[in-house]
């Protein structure tokens, strides 16, 4: 049988480096992102136990697999500093707009790396020594602000 591959055997190693640098976010929410062999990475989120997972996401490529994941770290760094407050309930940008503005700027900051890991991914399949530290640091500032 001949076997189609929907994602290089480079963008697989690409993807799953990302998928294991945001290990922290998986045990943190309902979301997790799985090596699907041939046919790339799969994000699966808001797992119900009667029906399965409500959200499932296929990537083919490690840009738009960290810029999923990326997203989904900074909306539930959003919300854990929202947690308690008037916030919550607040659109993503009101949100962001309603922190100090010492933690906006530490979130921009962290937004902008993530951008140069994002561009360092494109050119580097060894990108993972830069990626996992700074996931970690990104992270403990989060907790800090």
């Amino acid at each position: 049988m001949n076997e189609k591959k929907f994602i290089t055997q480079e963008e697989q190693a690409k993807c799953r480096q990302v998928a294991d640098a945001f290990a922290e976010l998986y045990a943190e929410e309902d979301i997790i992102a799985l090596d699907a062999g041939i046919y790339g990475f799969v994000v699966l989120q808001y797992y119900d136990p009667e029906k399965g997972f409500e959200n499932v996401d296929t990537f083919m490529d490690s840009r738009s697999l960290f810029a999923h994941l990326w997203d989904e770290w900074l909306n539930a760094q959003l919300f854990t500093l929202s947690k308690g407050t008037p916030m919550r309930d607040m659109l993503f940008e009101d949100m962001l707009n309603g922190i100090p503005a010492e933690k906006r700027q530490e979130l921009m900051r962290a937004s902008t790396q993530s951008r140069r890991i994002s561009l360092a991914m494109k050119e580097d399949v060894h990108s993972r020594p830069i990626l996992m530290p700074t996931i970690a640091i990104l992270s403990a500032t989060m907790r800090s602000c």
